[in-house]
């Protein structure tokens, strides 16, 4: 081979070399700026999206078993209540639940109503209702 020949070849794979090296280059700098847009423009609407997943803080109660004195006689027990809940996202007419549950929760239909437009997953109506009055 020719000094020539070898110089032409040298010069292609030079210019393959740069071009590879271009087109990582390019694909890291995409790679970066997109890392960028995600984690400092668009943080404080990620931030948000998280916090709400997250911190949900409920209130959850133990079950409490039934007691019993020394000759196995029943002092105290359990008696199964419900409670009443609303999802303000899903609901679809607010002002037909309101004259709907007002009455029944013994509340105002304006703080129902205040309840009801909350920023959260889930609002309680009416917690630890006895069987008759849940009917």
């Amino acid at each position: 081979m020719t000094y020539k020949q070898k110089s032409k070849i040298r010069r292609k794979s030079e210019k393959r070399l740069f071009l590879v090296f271009f087109v990582g280059g390019l694909v890291w700098v995409l790679v970066i700026s997109r890392l960028f847009y995600l984690q400092v423009l668009k943080a404080t609407e990620f931030k948000s999206i998280a916090e709400k997943q997250h911190q949900i803080c409920l209130k959850l109660e133990a079950k409490r078993g039934a007691i019993y004195d020394r000759n196995y006689e029943l002092l105290a027990f359990n008696l199964p209540t419900r409670s009443f809940f609303a999802v303000p996202d899903e609901i679809q007419n607010i002002n037909s639940v309101i004259n709907k549950f007002s009455p029944l929760v013994n509340d105002t239909p304006k703080k129902l109503r205040s309840k009801l437009k909350k920023n959260c997953k889930f609002v309680w109506l009416k917690r630890e209702v006895e069987e008759d009055e849940s009917q």
